[in-house]
């Protein structure tokens, strides 16, 4: 992920506390916790690149809107 200027920064970091759960996440093996860390930000990296790839809309939207835009394609 490209460094964004201070308020982009500030909103992914939001986006990943509210929609991945990044915030409240800890186990207790370093281990399993650096695996969970990976997951989710694999999670988000796929997220962005469809949000990039095939939605091509300039707005950026939340987890939970796009599942709200994709469940709305899909069953139109």
């Amino acid at each position: 992920m490209a460094l964004l200027p201070g308020a982009g920064r500030e909103y992914r970091i939001k986006e990943l506390k509210a929609d991945f759960g990044l915030d409240a996440f800890n186990l207790r093996d370093f281990w399993a916790t650096e695996v969970a860390l990976g997951f989710a930000m694999l999670a988000y990296n796929l997220m962005s690149l469809f949000r990039q790839a095939v939605l091509r809309s300039r707005v950026q939207h939340t987890l939970s809107t796009l599942h709200g835009l994709v469940l709305a394609i899909g069953g139109s």
